[in-house]
C-alpha cells in the first residue's frame, strides 16, 4: 500500500479538523447535511463481501474496479501512522496516531496498485466538540480549506463547492489540486453529516485519471 501514503498524508491534514477534541460515540442521531436531528441511528462500520464494501450507517456501497485492491484494517492503520509521520516531518499540523484513532474511523481504503489512485471512507466524530451540533458540511469544508492552506505543506487550488447525490443522499463536494514533490495531485472531498459523525469520501489521484469514473463505483443502499 506504499503508493497511496503520499496522498493519505495530505488527506489527514485536510480532513481531521477536530483531531483530539472528542471521542468515538457508541450511538448517535441521524441528521441531514445541515446537522438537524431526527431518528436515532446506531453507528456501525462497513463490511466487505468479496469486492463490495457496504456501510448501512452511511447508506453507501462501493464495488472496487477490476484490478484494484482493498486494505485490511492492519494495513489502514499502518498507512495512517505513516501519513501522520509525514505530516509532522513536513512541518504541517501535528497529529499522533492515538489522536487519529480516538477521533476518526478509517472505514475503507481501496487503491489502484498500478497508478496509486485511492479512495477512502472516513467518519470523524463531532461528539463532545463545543458547538458540534452546529457544524454542517459547509462549515466543515471551509475549516478543512483553512487548515490545508495554513499547513504550508503545498499550495492548493480549490474549486467552488457543489452537490452530488449518491443513492438517496446528497454530499457537499470540494475539488482541489496541488503539487507535492514534483507530482500534480487531484483530490475530491465528498462530505455528508450523519448523526455525530462527518462522513467523508476522499479520492486522491496523482496519475491524471478520471475522478468522475472512480466515483461511479459508489451507489446507495
Amino acid at each position: 500500500m506504499k503508493k497511496c501514503i503520499k496522498g493519505v498524508a495530505l488527506v489527514l491534514a485536510g480532513i481531521l479538523i477536530f483531531a483530539g477534541c472528542g471521542t468515538k460515540p457508541e450511538t448517535q442521531e441521524n441528521t441531514s447535511g445541515q446537522g438537524t436531528q431526527s431518528e436515532q441511528k446506531e453507528f456501525a462500520r462497513g463490511e466487505w463481501v468479496e469486492t463490495v464494501y457496504t456501510n448501512e450507517f452511511a447508506e453507501l456501497k462501493y464495488e472496487i474496479p477490476e484490478g484494484w485492491v482493498y486494505a485490511t484494517d492492519e494495513e489502514i492503520k499502518a498507512v495512517v501512522g505513516q501519513g501522520a509521520e509525514m505530516i509532522n516531518e513536513s512541518g504541517g499540523t501535528e497529529f499522533s496516531t492515538e489522536q487519529l484513532e480516538q477521533t476518526a474511523v478509517y472505514d475503507m481504503l481501496v487503491q489502484n496498485p498500478v497508478t496509486g489512485t485511492n479512495v477512502q471512507v472516513i467518519f470523524e466524530s463531532l461528539k463532545g466538540i463545543p458547538g458540534g451540533t452546529q457544524i454542517d458540511t459547509n462549515i466543515y469544508i471551509e475549516t478543512t480549506k483553512n487548515l490545508l492552506t495554513s499547513s504550508g505543506v503545498a499550495e492548493y487550488n480549490f474549486s467552488d463547492t457543489y452537490e452530488v447525490t449518491i443513492g438517496a443522499n446528497k454530499y457537499t463536494v470540494l475539488d482541489l489540486e496541488y503539487e507535492l514533490w514534483g507530482v500534480s495531485v487531484q483530490q475530491r472531498y465528498c462530505t455528508r453529516r450523519v448523526g455525530d459523525y462527518m462522513t467523508s469520501i476522499i479520492v486522491t489521484d496523482a496519475a491524471g485519471g478520471d475522478i468522475d469514473k472512480v466515483m461511479d463505483s459508489f451507489s446507495g443502499i
